[in-house]
């Protein structure tokens, strides 16, 4: 399910490089019949580490194996005996295998042999799959839900969530200027007055309308939510709210989750575990960034957002690949491996912003 809108993909990954000996290798045929009975079998692999980190000697042996023991108590599994394996096979039959164990027990895991102060040891890359989702916001639902008395308590409820998420969580909104997409609205609102003359006047007028409004109730709701009473007030607005329908009861329940997670992790935010690229990737066209596909927004719909979408999409396509959140387990067995929590954060953070976007944009 996509944040907004609903059930569209907004963005996707870039299709995998196949090179330029792919067609050429196509094109060839085999001269004589042959048998297919190799397709049924599998083979190993003779070598596909890196030689500099696999060296010869018994160190690198002793050190991989007892991490590897770690590794299968962790997840449950039996390694395969390579008793008979001399070294360097030994150690890529064992890693091979053992990669398979962790794939089939989460395919968004990778098992991988690194160093780490003169021991090679293995360690796990868990990724965080954000389903190529624009994870905005949209606040003009929500002020319209503001200005009814008689929901007035339900609207109470989803700004102290979005208190919670703007403060604590620190998802950037529209209006801050060091923000992508206050930058994107700029860019909007300076194509549409530079040449007036391009539009007829009623959609000129109408464009600019909506520009305006998405500014003036921008501004209005971030001077609610930065303030600390919304989040102080947090648990006294759910003890109080009284249900009434599926729509609030719906949004009782959402403010309820977003209260537990910040009650267990008071200080995390949405950018405390995204993958560091380094340097090497340090070029705006290099990656899609958190800013850029989680945000506050407006709309979810209309003109200015449909404008909006069109140049995100221009942007992620000039990306290969995009920052999401990931954890490393190194088994060395210095620490207690605890694969219980992980990316718990990280899974209700993003479920719950899913659940804010679908209800806000129910809002009539």
């Amino acid at each position: 399910m996509q944040a907004i809108p609903q059930h569209r993909t907004v963005f996707s990954r870039a299709e995998p490089f196949t090179g330029r000996g792919a067609e050429r290798q196509s094109s060839q045929r085999a001269t004589e019949p042959s048998t297919h009975d190799f397709l049924s079998r599998r083979f190993l692999p003779l070598c596909s580490v890196d030689e500099s980190i696999m060296p010869n000697g018994r160190n690198i042996e002793r050190d991989f194996f007892s991490s590897l023991s770690n590794l299968a108590k962790a997840y449950h599994f039996e390694p395969v005996d390579r008793a008979d394996k001399a070294y360097p096979y030994n150690v890529l039959l064992a890693h091979w295998h053992a990669s398979l164990k962790i794939e089939n027990a989460n395919p968004h895991t990778k098992l991988l042999i690194v160093q780490k102060k003169n021991k090679t040891v293995l360690a796990t890359k868990t990724v965080f799959d954000t389903g190529s989702t624009l994870f905005y916001i949209p606040v003009v639902p929500l002020h319209r839900l503001l200005t009814h008395t008689d929901t007035q308590p339900c609207a109470a409820l989803i700004l102290s969530v979005c208190a919670y998420l703007y403060q604590i969580v620190k998802i950037p909104f529209y209006r801050d200027q060091s923000s992508y997409l206050y930058w994107l609205y700029q860019m909007i609102e300076e194509w549409l007055t530079e040449e007036p003359e391009g539009w007829e006047q009623s959609e000129f007028l109408e464009n600019m309308k909506e520009l305006e409004e998405a500014a003036q109730i921008g501004e209005s709701i971030k001077t609610l939510i930065v303030r600390k009473k919304h989040l102080k007030g947090f648990e006294k607005r759910l003890q109080g709210f009284i249900p009434s329908g599926d729509f609030e009861n719906r949004c009782y329940a959402m403010a309820n989750e977003a209260y537990g997670l910040f009650l267990r992790y008071p200080k995390r935010t949405v950018f405390d575990k995204m993958e560091d690229f380094g340097r090497e990737n340090d070029s705006e066209e290099c990656y899609i960034r958190p800013q850029q596909y989680i945000s506050f927004i407006a709309d979810s719909s209309g003109w200015l957002f449909e404008q909006m979408t069109e140049m995100v999409n221009n942007d992620f396509n000039e990306c290969s690949t995009i920052q999401e959140p990931v954890i490393w387990t190194i088994y060395d067995g210095a620490t207690t491996t605890d694969l219980t929590d992980g990316l718990n954060f990280e899974k209700r953070l993003f479920a719950l912003i899913r659940n804010v976007c679908n209800l806000l944009n129910e809002i009539p």
